[in-house]
């Protein structure tokens, strides 16, 4: 890297953000502790990124991640394959089997597949309001309308 290429504080925190997942505008908010609007922070950010260093320290910190997941993936699948196969060689295939599917779901093999609708096949959330008290309404008032006057009531 040139001298003019080398990160500062604030530029290699965009970056960890944006390897962390964070979107270039929320990286951009974080680092430089940017109180501006959603489409400045996302001008800003995005202009971050066309920076040849930053997408480089990107492009760094991403394969380092990528690296660091393997190894221990890779750690973890070798341990449950030796315990596998300690357990087949007990003749015990259950439990072989059951490591075998272990060793599946870290891989992603297998997945769960959980129902999150709602009672009417919708995704809307629904809440019973029967069953909240007087101070959890109020909450909850005071939350949705933040600028009505409750004093009065």
């Amino acid at each position: 890297m040139a001298e003019r290429d080398i990160l500062n504080a604030k530029q290699e925190r965009f970056c960890q953000l944006v390897v962390a997942g964070n979107s270039q505008a929320e990286s951009y908010r974080q680092a430089y502790a940017s109180r501006g609007n959603v489409q400045t922070c996302a001008e800003e950010g995005s202009r971050f990124m066309a920076i040849p260093y930053i997408r480089t320290r990107v492009k760094e910190l991403r394969d380092i991640a990528i690296s660091e997941a393997f190894v221990h993936l890779d750690g973890h699948l070798n341990k449950l394959k030796e315990y596998r196969d300690k357990a087949a060689g007990k003749d015990d295939f259950n439990i072989a089997a059951n490591i075998e599917v272990n060793r599946a779901k870290a891989c992603g093999l297998y997945t769960e597949k959980r129902d999150i609708t709602s009672s009417d096949g919708s995704m809307t959330p629904t809440i019973d309001f029967s069953k909240l008290s007087l101070s959890q309404l109020t909450t909850l008032e005071s939350i949705l309308y933040p600028d009505k006057d409750n004093s009065n009531e």
